[in-house]
This record gives structure tokens, sequence and C-alpha cells, in this order.
């Protein structure tokens, strides 16, 4: 076999370094482009991206993270990470990257930035730890942020007008309540002073006039006649006050209980409204908290003197039934309604006061209350109280 000449051989291997060199030059070109790709995909994102060594110096910083803290890279690369936490927040901030750089991989975790001028934004991070090719070398960490600053500040609104809301909630249940003390106070005081006072004049007055009839003469039958119709109207008076007492503070409620009471009060409507009323009741004991007893007796006297009142009813459905632990009150009219925006909206007004005052008595028993009316289709109040 012939030799080729050492020329010729020198010449192969020109060649094929020659095409090697092309070969990595194409090949360093692709990764230059490549990683021109990925330069520019890092830098134009529009989610703030940081990258940073093991030994916490910034390494990469894009422009969605200048926009954010006001910075230029070219500022912070090769300067510490720390540089970018506010100084009351820089440890435990720090303590954050600290634990990333062990490779633990922290999401959706809240960390302040300083930014140019001073001011601090929230941001939340994404981060993961970059590995050499061994797998186990970290070479750098890198972290995606969502400025979430608006979003705290909206919370942080949210949370106090809550606070204020409860606070202001909890004030007027207190004075809700001391309305309530007040009115029952009255109630009694006013039942007193009936009986005590102008109960009792009445009927001295009616024994009075009763020794005046009996001592006058026979004959003079006009002053006898007078003298009886004072007597009539006193008594009628009496009776009157009776009746106007038992309203205030009724006396049965005390002595037999709520059904009792109830059934009572509804007479006392059905004869004045001269329409059907239809009471059920089930599942209620004899006697409970003598507290829940008046107030769902007020409801319901509330809620019937409103019906007698505005609501040219013909019918009235009241239940009040106790269930699972709930004693629950349903009235329902059938007359003719009402507006409950209109009816809301006037500030002081009798029937918004008395829907209040039902309204309240119900939640300071921790209970909840509804009422849906509407023009023509009557009314439907229901309290739900626990028992």
């Amino acid at each position: 076999m012939t030799k080729k000449p050492a020329y010729e051989e020198l010449e192969q291997k020109v060649k094929e370094l020659e095409k090697e060199a092309a070969d990595y030059r194409q090949t360093v070109e692709a990764l230059r482009k490549t990683l021109d790709y990925l330069e520019n995909l890092l830098n134009y994102a529009n989610t703030p991206i940081i990258a940073w060594d093991p030994d916490c110096i910034i390494r990469r910083f894009n422009r969605a993270f200048e926009h954010l803290t006001g910075r230029k890279a070219s500022e912070v690369l090769g300067t510490c990470i720390d540089t970018l936490f506010p100084e009351d927040q820089r440890d435990q901030a720090m303590a954050h990257i600290v634990r990333i750089n062990s490779g633990e991989r922290r999401e959706a975790l809240e960390i302040p930035i300083l930014g140019a001028d001073e001011t601090v934004r929230t941001v939340l991070w994404n981060s993961a730890i970059l590995y050499a090719q061994n797998g186990k070398t970290a070479v750098a960490a890198i972290a995606q942020g969502q400025d979430i600053t608006e979003r705290k500040e909206a919370q942080a609104a949210s949370e106090n007008l809550n606070r204020e809301l409860i606070k202001e909630s909890e004030e007027r249940k207190r004075l809700s309540k001391r309305l309530i003390e007040l009115l029952e106070k009255d109630r009694q005081r006013i039942t007193r002073e009936l009986h005590d006072h102008v109960g009792q004049t009445l009927t001295t007055l009616k024994m009075d006039l009763e020794m005046i009839r009996r001592g006058i003469r026979p004959t003079d039958s006009s002053l006898k006649e007078r003298v009886k119709n004072a007597t009539d109207k006193v008594i009628q008076s009496i009776k009157e006050i009776k009746d106007v007492a038992q309203g205030l503070r009724p006396s049965i409620l005390d002595n037999l209980g709520l059904v009792p009471a109830v059934r009572a009060l509804l007479d006392e409507f059905k004869h004045l409204m001269d329409i059907e009323i239809h009471f059920f009741t089930q599942g209620l004991p004899e006697r409970f908290e003598p507290k829940k007893e008046l107030a769902i007796y007020r409801i319901i006297q509330e809620a019937m003197t409103n019906i007698l009142k505005h609501a040219k009813a013909t019918e009235v459905f009241v239940n009040l039934v106790k269930n699972n632990g709930m004693i629950s009150l349903s009235i329902e009219d059938d007359g003719i309604g009402f507006d409950q925006k209109k009816v809301t909206a006037v500030p002081g007004g009798r029937d918004r006061m008395g829907l209040m005052i039902i309204r309240e008595r119900v939640i300071q028993l921790g209970g909840e209350f509804s009422i849906e009316s509407r023009i023509g289709g009557g009314t439907h109040l229901l309290a739900e109280i626990p028992f």
C-alpha cells in the first residue's frame, strides 16, 4: 500500500481542524444566542427577578426590579443583597435569605424591599436554588417577586374598618341594651305609679262617691243619677288603668309564663282588631329564662301593635316553637305591607324605631332577625333565638 505524502496528511489535518473550528464557532454562536435570549427574557420580564450567589452577592437584577426599587442594576450588582432591605427588618429578611441559600424552597414569602426613595414595598417572593452539573453544589439562588404593597394596604385598611365596625357594633349593642333596660324600668315605674297612686286614688274616689250616693235623699233623683254616672266613670277609669298596667307589665307573664301571656295578649288584639289571629306553639317549657320570656313577649307585642296600626290585615299567623335548641318566632300577616327601603331610610321614624327595638331585643339574646315585606303582599317577621 502506497503511503500518502506527508504534505497530504498535513493538508488533511488542517481541513479537519478547520471543520472543528467552524463547528466550535457555530456552537459558541448558538450558545451566545441562547444566552442573549435568556438574558433578554430575564431582563425584560414583567416580573421582578433577582439572583444572588452563595455569598449573598447580587448577580442578576432585571429591569422590573429596577422599576420596583428605583435602583439601577449597575448600582446593586456585586453588592450584598441586604442593602435591599429596610434596616429595621434587615435581620429578619436575611434570615429568610440564609434559609433559601441552604436549599429551602420558599413560596409566597413576604419580604420588604427598600426603594431608592426610602419607601418600603412589600414583595411576595418565590425562590429556588440553581445547582452545578453535579446537582449538589449550589451556584446561585434566584427569586421572582410580586409587589403586593397596595393589596397589603387595602387589607390593612379593611381590617381597620372591620375593627371599627366591630367596635361600633359593640357600642350599638351596649346602647340598645341600655335603651331596652330603660324602657322596661320606665314601664315598671309607670305600672307601680298607676297601681299605687292613681289606682288607689280612683278606688278611694269610687268609695267616696258610693257613700255620697247612699246619703242622697231618695227624692233628689237627679243628683243621685249624676253621682252614679260619676261612679261608673271612675270604675271605667280603674279598669282602663288596669288594662294599661297589664300591657306595661303583664302579671300573667310573671305568674304563668310566656305561652299563657301570649295567648292573653293575642286575645286582646283579636278583640281590638276584629281579625283572625292563629297561634301555634310547640316544644316550649312552661317556664324558662325570665329575660327571654319578657323579650319574646315584647317582640310579639310590638309586632302586633304595628299590624294594628298599619297593616290593615284580615289574618295573622303567630308561630312560637322550640326546635334543636332554638326558639323560632314567626309572625305573618296578609296586610298591605310596606316598602322596606323607605321605612328603614326614615331617621327616627316611629315605624323604624319599632323595628329597631325588635331587632335589638333579638340581637341582645344572641339571635337573628329578619323581616320581609312588599307593598300589597303582607309582612313576615322571623326571629331565631338560642334557647
